[in-house]
């Protein structure tokens, strides 16, 4: 049996770390974590209004190394990672089906807050209607832009701290997101993996 989707829940060990390091990117637009306009509030001030539980966690230490162990380990072999972001996705954010053709695997790891995401979805899975396709297949060109060519066969519900880890060559979407500000956004870790 070789699975195509992998979802493990309670994957990381810290979660709430992801979360508060990218609440903490002076790069983050401060009005959306605060809900205000106060210019004068700075990244130092976003960190003393972050819990100390949670300040406390952002400095034990760089989780990624463990993560890509975790990841080989499910996989069952070594792997070479080629990306990692982490993405905020709200409301009506447009997601278009794809496919990554340059690499093995996709691992999303979920990272909003959980009452944030209650029976929201996340990544979603499609099949064109035409050839019946679910794989990105050299020499075929399909139309992702236009959605009634593909049918939705699967999707995901974007948990707190859920892995979702999928081939890439999978035809999918990230979903449309939720949430106006990046406290209430769908915000998950995309990691991009080629077999090492």
């Amino acid at each position: 049996m070789h699975p195509h989707i992998f979802i493990i829940d309670d994957f990381l060990p810290f979660p709430v770390k992801e979360y508060v390091k990218k609440i903490e990117d002076p790069t983050n637009s401060i009005v959306d974590f605060v809900g205000n306009t106060n210019s004068n509030l700075n990244a130092q001030d976003c960190h003393q209004m972050i819990h100390p539980y949670y300040r406390e966690l952002l400095f034990k230490g760089d989780l990624n190394n463990e993560t890509y162990e975790r990841l080989s380990g499910v996989l069952g072999n070594r792997i070479e990672i080629l990306d990692d972001t982490v993405i905020s996705s709200t409301e009506n954010t447009d997601s278009y089906i794809c496919a990554h053709i340059q690499s093995d695997w996709i691992a999303l790891i979920y990272l909003q807050l959980p009452l944030s995401s209650l029976g929201e979805f996340g990544v979603r899975f499609y099949s064109h209607k035409e050839t019946g396709s679910e794989f990105y297949s050299e020499g075929k060109e399909l139309n992702t832009l236009d959605e009634s060519q593909w049918k939705e066969y699967s999707k995901i519900p974007a948990k707190y701290n859920r892995l979702v880890l999928f081939k890439s060559r999978l035809w999918h979407s990230y979903g449309n997101g939720f949430g106006d500000t990046l406290n209430n956004s769908m915000l998950y870790k995309k990691i991009i993996i080629r077999n090492g």
